[in-house]
């Protein structure tokens, strides 16, 4: 009876010091803001101009934000070429990329598995979804290019129109471009076979010594 309590308690504790250990790591991601957040965000612009400069007859600059606002420190401008009209939209490099890197970090790294295993998905993972956080950025782009509003240089037939508004929309919401992408990630990167179980605390589920010596094991 107390061994069956005590492997029944395991699996809690288990999660319990996952738990912790990540969410330790992540408020330490996160008060390191403050002082990573400048050098972050100018790279978050610079990677955005490189790989949307020019898009669709319009010319698309990250830019230090104009006006402080709270957490914004990036305006988006996108300017139609043909017409010179011009767009800004305010938003935060925190939010759409340092706070979803800082997710996967803590959960890779709080893995109890392997460090050879948690420091390789750490680095398949980061760049997943430094992957996944562009191609967000591209659909909120085509978005506004394609849209009813002055800076438009993309016609796109109504299915087409509500086909990339169903896909943009969810990924700029922030719940989902904070929480749910860095967790998908790290579920894709990290685990295998039976890592589920050794995760949850299950020791039967880790692998068993092979046995030598004189013993037979069949006929």
């Amino acid at each position: 009876m107390t061994q069956h309590a005590n492997r029944a308690r395991r699996p809690a504790r288990s999660i319990a010091v996952f738990l912790l250990l990540a969410a330790a790591i992540y408020a330490a991601l996160l008060a390191a803001w403050p002082m990573a957040g400048g050098v972050y965000a100018r790279g978050f612009r610079a990677t955005g101009n490189y790989l949307f400069g020019s898009m669709g007859g319009a010319s698309v600059r990250y830019r230090a934000a104009a006006q402080t606002i709270v957490y914004a420190d990036t305006d988006v401008v996108v300017r139609n070429l043909r017409t010179g009209d011009e767009a800004a939209r305010p938003m935060s490099t925190r939010y759409r990329g340092y706070y979803p890197a800082a997710m996967l970090v803590a959960l890779a790294v709080a893995t109890p598995l392997p460090w050879r295993r948690r420091l390789r998905a750490l680095a398949w993972g980061l760049v997943v979804l430094q992957a996944l956080i562009a191609w967000r950025e591209l659909m909120i782009l085509l978005e506004v290019l394609s849209g009813d509003n002055p800076v438009a240089t993309i016609a796109l037939s109504p299915f087409w129109r509500g086909a990339l508004e169903s896909v943009s929309r969810p990924l700029g919401a922030s719940t989902a471009s904070t929480f749910v992408l860095p967790v998908l990630v790290w579920i894709a990167v990290t685990f295998r076979g039976r890592d589920w179980a050794r995760l949850f605390g299950d020791s039967d589920a880790r692998p068993r010594e092979r046995v030598t010596g004189g013993h037979s094991h069949g006929p």
